[in-house]
This record gives C-alpha cells, structure tokens and sequence, in this order.
C-alpha cells in the first residue's frame, strides 16, 4: 500500500472505520510499520515519558497462536496484516533522564532546565499510589492508539481497536514482563476487505458546554 497522497486531515480523520475483515496476504513491511510507530511516537504524554510499548504480530504463524485470545474477535486476528498490542509502560519513569538527556544533545533543552525536569518528574512519580499511575498510563495509551489508528489511516491501511481479549494471560503469550506492562488495548491492523459502516455520533449542541 502506499501513503496517501494528499494531505487533507478530513480525509484521513474523518474516513476512519473499524475494519473487522481484511483482505488476506496483505504483510505490511516492517520499514512501513516502523514509520506509523515513529510517527504514532509524536502523541503527547504525561511529563513527555512516553509510557507505552508496541508489540506487533506480523506472522500468519504466530497471529495463528493468538486466536485463543480472541474469542471474541477471531476474523480480526485472522485476517488482518498485523496485530498490535499497546502495552502501558509502569516503569516509565525510569526513562526520565534518558529522554532529558537526549532532549539537551538535540538542542530542545537547556542543562539547568533537564537538573529541575528531572527531579520533578521523580518526585511526581515517587508521591504516585498504584492507582494514579495506572489511570495515567491508561490515559496516555489512549492519546497514543487514536495516534496510532489515524497514523495507519495516513500509510493507507484501516484498523479496529479492540479492548476485549485475554488480558490477563497474554503477557506469557507475547514474552512480555506482566509487573512492568499493563495490557491496554490491541489493534489489528490491515487493508480493508469490507466497507467501515457509519455510525450515528452526538452533535456538539448533546455534548459540550459553553460557559
């Protein structure tokens, strides 16, 4: 597939669908799937640490091994290019002074300023309970999935979000350390072999308020 040509954001934000069949033998290179990653990795998040990891299924083979943990979406998984966990990253604070570090090489910080972010983002964190750094997490996953779904939309491919699946045993499907990655949300992700179906949305008059 190839990008979309044009840059009209009413294009790719407005003709997004859930696609919940895909057309078969459509692999997606991993050069592809890394641009949409790099470009999903712009979404903006608590104290800029970035708190999520990607882990994309792109075999039939392994997708195959998945299905189990499908129950209720066993078409997506099977069909679709690729399936992609988003995973929230508890111990995120733990990049802090990398990322600073790496924000003074590339001239977007000063040294004084790293000193006093660094120290404050570790304070934060250090004073969080368990359950402010989980509802955080989770919300910052969310900003990065819709990134992720209009971001794919952009390289020309559709996707479904999709919260029900085995969370609670898919860290040892996927290898993946279950005290430091809270399983948020899977994508799976592909070239549309169906017509994503409108569906009836608020006007702003039913949900917002001007004071």
């Amino acid at each position: 597939m190839q990008p979309i040509t044009h840059d009209y954001f009413e294009d790719v934000f407005l003709n997004r669908h859930s696609i919940r069949k895909y057309k078969p033998n459509q692999p997606i290179s991993r050069e592809v799937m890394t641009k949409i990653i790099k470009m999903t990795s712009q979404t903006p998040s608590s104290l800029n640490l970035q708190p999520w990891h990607f882990v994309v299924v792109d075999s039939p083979e392994k997708k195959a091994a998945l299905a189990p943990y499908f129950a209720y979406n066993p078409q997506q998984c099977e069909t679709s290019s690729a399936m992609v966990f988003i995973f929230g990253d508890l111990e995120a604070v733990s990049r802090t002074d990398f990322i600073l570090d790496e924000a003074v090489k590339a001239g977007k910080m000063p040294e004084e300023v790293k000193l006093r972010q660094s120290k404050m983002i570790k304070d934060i964190y250090q004073n969080y309970t368990d359950e402010e750094l989980q509802i955080t997490t989770v919300f910052d996953g969310g900003l990065v999935a819709m990134s992720f779904m209009l971001a794919a939309r952009y390289f020309g491919y559709d996707t479904c979000p999709i919260g029900g699946f085995d969370k609670q045993h898919i860290h040892q499907a996927l290898d993946i350390d279950e005290t430091r990655y809270l399983p948020l949300l899977a994508l799976s992700i592909g070239v549309a072999d169906e017509t994503g179906h409108d569906s009836y949305r608020l006007s702003p008059s039913d949900i917002t308020t001007f004071l």
